[in-house]
């Protein structure tokens, strides 16, 4: 048994945290998809907080998505190597590339042919850099010229991390006599590459982009999932609601405040990367067993219906957003539609078309890879 999945006999105090964490889809995690969704599209269409504040950072929302990506994917990963002793690297690959692939490759070939119907110049290398998945190091060295691939480098860095995470824990199981105490050497190796990178003064454009200095915020997910497999963290955290959510709004405005500071690479990428996906590692528990307390405010928003679906619709929304947000934002103001109503509603139909894509495309297609492969989704 992994080390790091060893559980004590069962207490009579309630075991909250597993409780939740036992659920087919964990509470709150899908409202959490849907709030990182909507930072980027917010963002994106340059919408401006409150006072001119910039509240909607679509950087926050792509750091939220790599926490939550590396900790949903180690926790399945743990699960393997716990139950089996060894990780099906096959079945994890297919799995990951029935869901994310074939409608991204769709998505590129649809922006081709706009583009070249419309008579527009096409980025081959974006296409090429992005087809392969490391669009992000294209952007790196080349810079990240504005088109319907732009956004796509964070796709990236998470395929690169799903293609080297497996192992990289399977090396830790074999070789490390607990699991978590290799999951956060790593992690902060990951920090440490970044500040290593700052300190030879590395262009923002790679810094930003690359996956050794993004990979910590996806090995944090990582090491969260080590440590809420040990009961006596678990029962610990359980007994953190009733002020979760005062402790969570002081994070929150903590985090906020780097929005007002990340004038150079060293504030930005030192202080800001480095304190925020730490604070969001630490909310994910208290959201979590927020959205499983019946009854609470808290808990209607976190499973509002609309709020899940938006979530488990989020890859699609993000993917497309860059070829239907403007186009429509743009059209509505030209039509003399208020910029905020014009942004709300272009919104709205970047969610239609990734409903559709998702209802009618992508999850019908993965099942269907899934199961001819007799492969549990």
């Amino acid at each position: 048994m992994s080390p790091s999945l060893q559980r004590a006999t069962p207490t009579p105090a309630a075991d909250a945290l597993q409780t939740a964490l036992d659920q087919a889809r964990i509470p709150g995690l899908d409202a959490l998809r849907a709030l990182a969704v909507f930072l980027v599209l917010a963002d994106h269409s340059g919408w401006a907080g409150p006072f001119g504040l910039p509240l909607f950072d679509g950087g926050f929302g792509v750091m939220l998505f790599f926490v939550l990506s590396g900790f949903l994917i180690t926790r399945g990963l743990l699960a393997e190597l716990d139950k089996h002793d060894h990780i099906d690297l096959g079945r994890f690959y297919l799995r990951r590339a029935a869901r994310l692939l074939p409608v991204f490759y769709v998505y590129v070939l649809v922006g081709l042919l706009l583009l070249t119907l419309a008579h527009r110049p096409v980025p081959w290398g974006a296409i090429w850099s992005s087809s392969a998945y490391v669009v992000n190091y294209y952007q790196a060295f080349t810079g990240a010229a504005s088109h319907y691939l732009s956004h796509c480098w964070s796709l990236a860095v998470e395929e690169q991390f799903y293609m080297l995470w497996p192992l990289g824990l399977l090396l830790i199981h074999r070789h490390v006599k607990v699991t978590w105490h290799g999951v956060l050497a790593l992690t902060l190796a990951l920090i440490g590459c970044r500040l290593g990178w700052v300190a030879a003064g590395a262009p923002d454009e790679y810094l930003y982009r690359a996956l050794e200095t993004r990979g910590d915020q996806l090995a944090l997910g990582g090491l969260l999932a080590c440590a809420v497999a040990s009961e006596r963290i678990r029962l610990a955290l359980g007994r953190v609601p009733a002020r979760g959510w005062v402790l969570l709004a002081c994070l929150g405005l903590v985090i906020l405040s780097f929005n007002f500071f990340r004038g150079t690479n060293v504030l930005k990428y030192v202080v800001g990367f480095s304190i925020e996906s730490w604070l969001v590692t630490l909310a994910l528990p208290i959201v979590i067993l927020a959205a499983n307390q019946p009854g609470s405010l808290a808990f209607r928003i976190l499973n509002a219906r609309w709020a899940a679906w938006v979530g488990r619709i989020s890859y699609g929304i993000y993917l497309f957003h860059p070829m239907v947000l403007h186009p429509v934002r743009n059209a509505l103001i030209r039509l003399g539609l208020n910029t905020d109503v014009a942004i709300a509603v272009s919104m709205v139909a970047v969610a239609i078309v990734a409903h559709i894509s998702f209802r009618w495309f992508e999850e019908p297609l993965r099942q269907r890879i899934v199961h001819n492969k007799h492969i549990p989704a």
